[in-house]
């Protein structure tokens, strides 16, 4: 029962894997993976100080103030037994749909269902396109969570479990919580449950229910959540997280207070049918309206709407139903959510609607399974059967269809294709290298299919590279520098322009220039490596620097203070120093510190000013030996 759909769903999934491209949103949190892994201060990342016990940004808990950051967890799991790369970005992806796959099959396996209706199911989730495709994009992190809200309430309708014990409806009501952990609709979907569950109770449909514990379930599973946003206020205050609140509203506009009550009705029509339809995934991809005859998208909506509106008639008319509850809550939870999609209104958009398909599969399953068992005649029979096997045959046709367009479809913007042979180029590349980006959309799609080992550096502009004290000290301290330029700077002599003003800004030596693009009309990816002969890695050979300190403080903590409450630094060489005049400096800025060195001992100790660790920041150090005009990056002090 679940291994043909199972199958089904992996072929479908796995063709042509390398396309599209590894936009940012489609690997986000998956990026985290890497980052936990990777040293201090290699790679950036998108985070909040949530985790107050283990430090302001160890162990993050979220990876948006919307949902938690499990899944880089299981990433760091999944690609430390697979490898890093593209297409184990794309095999951990189908892992995930598959476990969600699973989950159904466990719910209906739960309840009972017979096997004919278990595999309609299955089989229409399987080869559903905006499912297909959404595990291609960022919208794999709003279905993830439904893997635990299935496995949730199959415990808890269990029939072959009943009456149901404490334990049951704690657990049950715990895994509802992890969903909503991970994101922030599914919260409703618990409010609803606990709700249903108290109904249940009140009306003694449910012996010994027990939704008292659903609740404290509940409330474990949804405890990360809640004590990360506790943690935010505690490390920023309730003016920082305040302005944090206030920067997602102007930014995102939590509630459009705009639309009528008209508009928003259609607004979430539209998102339902697109969803359904598959439509709003597919452009999202392909960034056009129509790239496969859009009938049979619309064929689909029309078969899916019809089925349910038809057979939704037949089981209210119905007075005894054998999966009666389910559909209840299904039904219920379905409600709410277009509830808030009405309260809200515009900004709520795909992403928050794409948990419904595989909701509204799983109750037209059990619809159609109580109202084929209650007529008894041929004519209605076959009449269920035809429908559902021509819906089955439409979803299948669009499934295998819209895949294929992985192969022949010149993939632009944000999920252009070159992406990932920008990726494969880069980490073919052999030596110690820093990765530079100028530019917000690919650093993530990099790091997740490059992993942990490569340092990685991002910028919102090309200015912003330039002058950034922390990419001089990055450079400095790389023996290779690779700059990649993407579709924000497009005209091919601002790029080379660009190249120029770099290598001298740096004084490096460009060693090769490639160009990745699958479109014409697309400006593409292009990666410029440079060999650095001032790196820091060079330099460390003839220098033979032993040790230095200290390395970390935490915040309004001066480090190794001293008599005036400056802190005191120190770097050790293994021999003597016999450059001539030696000035420690922070990189980027021209004044030498206050130093004392030691040339025989190969010693030099210099101040900080005790007022620079009352924010939290990068302090990176060098040495420069002025008469031989030669400098070393040492390393950077992290104020955390």
């Amino acid at each position: 029962m679940f291994l043909i759909p199972g199958a089904l769903f992996v072929l479908l999934s796995i063709r042509y894997m390398n396309s599209p491209g590894l936009y940012m949103d489609a690997v986000n949190p998956d990026y985290l993976a890497s980052w936990l892994l990777a040293k201090p201060d290699t790679q950036p990342a998108w985070i909040f100080p949530d985790n107050y016990l283990f430090g302001a940004y160890k162990y993050p808990l979220l990876n948006s103030l919307y949902g938690g950051n499990l899944l880089a967890y299981l990433g760091v799991l999944f690609f430390n037994i697979f490898g890093y790369g593209v297409y184990s970005v794309r095999l951990y992806h189908v892992f995930i749909g598959l476990l969600l796959v699973l989950s159904v099959y466990y719910f209906f396996k739960k309840i009972k269902a017979p096997v004919l209706w278990c595999l309609f199911g299955l089989v229409a989730l399987a080869c559903d396109p905006g499912f297909l495709l959404a595990w291609r994009t960022q919208y794999y992190l709003q279905l993830f969570p439904l893997i635990f809200f299935f496995f949730g309430i199959a415990i808890y309708f269990d029939e072959s479990k009943i009456p149901l014990s404490r334990y049951r409806c704690f657990i049950s009501g715990m895994l509802v919580g992890i969903a909503a952990w991970n994101y922030f609709i599914y919260i409703i979907y618990g409010v609803v449950f606990i709700l249903f569950a108290f109904l249940m109770n009140s009306r003694q449909r449910r012996k010994e229910a027990f939704p008292v514990f659903i609740l404290m379930g509940f409330c474990i599973g949804v405890m990360p959540y809640l004590y990360a946003h506790v943690s935010i206020l505690l490390n920023v205050g309730f003016n920082g997280y305040l302005a944090i609140l206030k920067f997602l509203q102007t930014s995102y506009g939590v509630v459009d207070t705009s639309q009528s009550i008209v508009a928003r009705i259609l607004y979430v029509a539209q998102r339902v049918c697109g969803v359904i339809s598959g439509n709003d995934v597919k452009e999202v991809i392909f960034s056009e309206p129509v790239l496969l005859a859009s009938w049979v998208f619309w064929l689909r909506v029309f078969l899916l709407l019809f089925l349910m509106v038809v057979f939704a008639g037949f089981y209210l008319y119905k007075k005894n139903h054998t999966h009666g509850e389910p559909v209840m809550l299904f039904v219920l939870v379905i409600l709410a959510h277009l509830m808030l999609g009405l309260f809200v209104g515009h900004p709520l958009s795909t992403q928050h609607y794409i948990m419904l398909m595989p909701l509204l599969l799983t109750t037209l399953v059990l619809i159609i399974k109580d109202v084929f068992d209650y007529f008894s005649g041929k004519i209605v029979r076959r009449f269920v059967v035809i429908a559902a096997t021509s819906f089955l045959a439409v979803s299948a046709y669009a499934a295998w269809s819209v895949t294929g367009f992985y192969k022949t479809e010149n993939f632009k913007k944000y999920y252009s294709a070159s992406i990932n042979y920008a990726v494969e180029y880069v980490k073919s590349e052999p030596g110690n290298a820093v990765l530079l980006f100028p530019q917000w959309g690919y650093w993530m799609a990099f790091s997740t299919a490059l992993g942990p080992d490569y340092a990685i550096a991002q910028t919102r502009s090309f200015d912003e590279l330039m002058h950034s004290a922390d990419i001089g000290s990055k450079v400095k301290s790389h023996q290779k520098v690779i700059l990649i330029i993407g579709e924000e700077i497009p005209d091919p002599l601002d790029r080379q322009m660009s190249i120029e003003s770099f290598k001298g800004k740096f004084n490096l030596k460009v060693e090769k220039i490639e160009n990745f693009k699958r479109n014409p009309s697309e400006a593409g990816i292009q990666v410029a490596v440079f060999d650095n002969m001032n790196s820091a890695n060079l330099l460390v050979q003839s220098l033979h620097v032993e040790d230095w300190g200290p390395k970390e403080t935490t915040l309004g903590k001066v480090p190794n203070i001293q008599k005036n409450g400056d802190a005191g630094v120190w770097v050790k060489f293994k021999n003597a120093i016999d450059d001539g005049k030696v000035c420690a400096k922070i990189v980027s800025e021209q004044k030498c510190l206050s130093s004392a060195v030691d040339q025989k001992k190969g010693l030099i100790t210099f101040a900080l000013e005790k007022g620079m660790f009352g924010t939290r920041k990068v302090i990176p150090i060098e040495i420069v030996f002025q008469e031989t005009n030669r400098s070393l990056f040492v390393g950077n002090i992290l104020v955390k």
